[in-house]
C-alpha cells in the first residue's frame, strides 16, 4: 500500500503527516493566547468562525531554542472529518479543531509500506516516542509523525 505524507521543516529537520489528517495549510493568521495554557499552547485562531486550538509543535517536540522563520500552520481534520480511507487506516487526530506552528511546508511525498523504517537510535526520546518510523527522501531522513501520539501527549 502506497502512503502520502506532507511535508515540513522544523529548523533543519524534516517531518512528515499523513496527508489524509491534513484540513488545510495557512500562512497568515492571528493568535488569541489562552492564560495559563501549557508551554507548546499558542493559542486560540479564527479560522473562518470555527475556533482552532495552535500548537507550537518545534516546542512540543523538545526544540526549545527554536527559532521562528517563515511560520506556516499546518490544521488538522477532526476526526469526525476524516475520511473512510482514512478511518480504514486507523488514522486518528482530535475531536478538536487543532493547528501546528511549522517553520515552513514541504512537498508531499509517497512511498509504500516498506519503505518506512524504524527512527535511528540517534534520535532524541522526545521526538522518537511520536514517530512512526522514517523515510529515506533524496539526501535526508523524513520523521513521519503519529498524530494519534502526538495529540495524546499534548
Amino acid at each position: 500500500m502506497n502512503y502520502q505524507f506532507m511535508t515540513f521543516f522544523i529548523e533543519d529537520e524534516v517531518f512528515g503527516i499523513d496527508i489524509l489528517c491534513v484540513k488545510e495549510i495557512n500562512e497568515s493568521f492571528e493568535v488569541t493566547p489562552v492564560p495559563l495554557a501549557r508551554p507548546h499552547v499558542l493559542g486560540l485562531i479564527n479560522l473562518r468562525g470555527q475556533i482552532v486550538t495552535l500548537l507550537d509543535l518545534p516546542k512540543a517536540l523538545g526544540y526549545e531554542n527554536c527559532r521562528i522563520k517563515d511560520t506556516s500552520l499546518i490544521i488538522l481534520k477532526t476526526n469526525q472529518e476524516l475520511s473512510p480511507v482514512a478511518l480504514n487506516r486507523q488514522l486518528v487526530t482530535h475531536s478538536d479543531s487543532v493547528g501546528f506552528r511549522v517553520d515552513a511546508i514541504g512537498n508531499v511525498v509517497t512511498c509504500s509500506d516498506a519503505a518506512i523504517q524504524s527512527p535511528p537510535a540517534n534520535t532524541s526520546e522526545r521526538v522518537a516516542e511520536v514517530l512512526m518510523g522514517v523515510v529515506a527522501q533524496e539526501s535526508r531522513l523524513v520523521g513521519i509523525l503519529s498524530l494519534e501520539k502526538l495529540l495524546d501527549r499534548m
